[in-house]
């Protein structure tokens, strides 16, 4: 149905998918109302409005945008800094969150830490009220202080924006109409509402004004923060809680699995898990931050706790660079191509990039470094894979064009579904091929220190040999026949038995025989025509086979000591009430 059809579509575009139900929807005037109530019932209130014609007026519309601007822009300080739970009380008493948003924030908040309760606020406080960024400013002016200054200068209310017709914006705009700000460009607007920090003094202020907010200083990060698990890198190869050192010293192995993508070409990194790959990533991107111009990097990862775990780690040894973590569910109006020009280093999932793509708001090409994280899923249907279509379509309708570099990392690429060794090649060069990597990135001088710190298993060749005189075999086949002749003389004695009730032929260890038997005693049970006394010496016989066929299986696996605690145990289960035996059980049992 319809229902299938959107989620299907969903896998490959949630864009496409919304747009496809929107169709839908305005299609038939029932489905309309039904969707606007359905809305409406789920929290999205914002949408609603505009529907009912509650538009706001030309000064909240503009103050809005400001103030949703410099959420988005300041989203990666908050969410490293902000107390959710400040924050939650005051936006549920005026309506911009549920009771149960308050209730799933504040189980985040204890499951997870602030972090990623501060990433589900982000997430509820957008859906019902339009007004959300100027309710979420008054949170925070309400929340501690109200004399207040730092970056996002919370000095006037909405309502005194509106009274007296002055914009709120930074020094630049103080004492500018609306009016005259809404007929400047947008790039200009953009210069004057907020600015990267430059200078240590602004980062000063900013900490010091975010810190009366009620902010969580870096200092105390580490014990607000929920804790994160990374490959332990200075003593043993265990994972612990990570410390937060002001630089990291890579081991001789790890250098080596840098040393290739180091040079600017693409590269498959392939280690063991519990290596430190996720180590040798951070330093290839310190490494290409400090040697190119306008670097931006994208490290992507499959799944959302991936990403924020690896944003959380990157993010403390990054020092100055800006990086920015962007989630599945976050429904931003800013587009990617403005936060470029804010930030360096940008963490989210393929699917992410790939819709940005879609709609134009960016292009591969304004990156200068990819990392894929479990890479060997550049495979047929991933998102990987889609959005390496999209790289190498790139790469061959102009060769000229400056391209991203791809560094991929990956404890096994896989051989997917093949079963031999030819398969398994083909297989790896084609994840290579479509990662479009020139080199691949394995460790080879340096083995015996990683050995030192990464249980690797060790692979040992045993060679079998073929057992060609098999007593236990031979006794077990002969039981076998002589079963199998019971059971044909009961079929001669009843003679008009169905000709499907025949025994089968075949190997007795293949599975097909062990099928064939339980498929025949299904036959025997369900068939009303034969006499009861007959089916039941038939269904025994059957059953004899099927423990004998067992034991057969036990002896090609293991030795005749097992094939024998086997048997007694079947045999004692089956002579349980020895005086409910017919005469063709007891025979068989003895």
């Amino acid at each position: 149905g319809l229902q299938e059809e959107i989620r299907e579509k969903e896998k490959n575009s949630r864009t496409a998918a919304v747009a496809m139900l929107i169709n839908e929807v305005t299609a038939s005037e029932d489905l309309t109302e039904k969707f606007v109530w359905a809305l409406s019932e789920g929290g999205y209130q914002r949408f609603v409005d505009p529907i009912n014609e509650e538009y706001p007026d030309r000064g909240d519309k503009f103050c809005q945008e400001y103030f949703e601007f410099l959420i988005c822009y300041l989203k990666g300080d908050l969410i490293e800094r902000l107390e959710p739970m400040h924050i939650c009380g005051f936006l549920y008493q005026n309506g911009c969150i549920e009771k149960s948003d308050r209730d799933k924030i504040a189980s985040e908040y204890h499951s997870n830490g602030r972090s990623q309760a501060c990433q589900e606020l982000f997430f509820c406080m957008q859906r019902k009220k339009k007004n959300w960024p100027v309710l979420f400013m008054e949170a925070l002016k309400d929340s501690d202080r109200s004399d207040i200054k730092c970056k996002m200068d919370l000095a006037p209310t909405p309502e005194e924006l509106v009274r007296d017709g002055i914009a709120f914006g930074s020094d630049h705009n103080q004492g500018v109409p609306i009016a005259e700000i809404q007929n400047l460009d947008e790039e200009t607007v953009v210069k004057r509402v907020v600015t990267p920090v430059q200078d240590n003094n602004d980062e000063e202020e900013l900490s010091d004004s975010v810190s009366a907010l009620g902010l969580v200083e870096d200092g105390d990060k580490a014990a607000m923060d929920s804790d994160y698990e990374e490959e332990k890198y200075m003593k043993e190869g265990s994972e612990k809680e990570f410390s937060k050192p002001k630089e990291i010293k890579l081991r001789e192995y790890q250098l080596e699995l840098a040393e290739k993508a180091l040079t600017g070409k693409n590269t498959v990194i392939c280690a063991d898990t519990g290596s430190g790959k996720t180590w040798v990533a951070l330093h290839i991107v310190q490494e290409h931050l400090n040697s190119k111009e306008s670097p931006k990097v994208a490290f992507m990862a499959r799944t959302n706790p991936l990403v924020q775990q690896q944003y959380t780690l990157f993010k403390n040894f990054l020092g100055e660079k800006r990086v920015y973590i962007i989630n599945k569910d976050e429904k931003s109006t800013v587009p990617l191509k403005k936060l470029m020009e804010l930030y360096d280093v940008f963490f989210f999932t393929p699917q992410i990039l790939i819709n940005n793509i879609e709609k134009g708001d960016t292009r591969i090409p304004e990156f200068t470094l990819l990392i894929l994280d479990e890479c060997h899923h550049t495979a047929k249907g991933e998102p990987y894979n889609n959005l390496m279509r999209k790289y190498i379509k790139t790469k061959h309708n102009n060769k000229e064009i400056p391209l991203p570099q791809i560094v991929g990392l990956t404890a096994s690429i896989g051989v997917g579904a093949a079963t031999a060794e030819e398969g398994a090649i083909q297989h790896m060069i084609k994840i290579f091929s479509n990662l479009d990597v020139h080199e691949i990135s394995t460790v080879e001088k340096n083995k015996e220190e990683m050995k030192k710190f990464v249980a690797i298993p060790t692979e040992e060749h045993v060679k079998m040999e073929v057992c060609y005189k098999d007593p236990c075999k031979e006794i077990i086949e002969e039981e076998m026949k002589k079963v199998e002749n019971i059971y044909e003389n009961l079929m001669k004695k009843k003679g008009n038995l169905n000709s499907r009730q025949n025994l089968p032929g075949g190997e007795y260890l293949s599975k097909t025989y062990l099928g064939s038997i339980i498929k025949l005693k299904n036959q025997i049970m369900c068939d009303t025509t034969l006499p009861k006394d007959s089916g039941r010496e038939m269904i025994c016989c059957l059953t004899h086979l099927g423990i004998l066929h067992e034991a057969l299986d036990i002896n090609y696996l293991m030795n005749v000591e097992h094939v024998i605690q086997f048997l007694n145990k079947k045999y004692v289960e089956e002579n349980q009430q020895p005086d409910r035996l017919i005469a063709i059980e007891r025979r068989l049992l003895n």
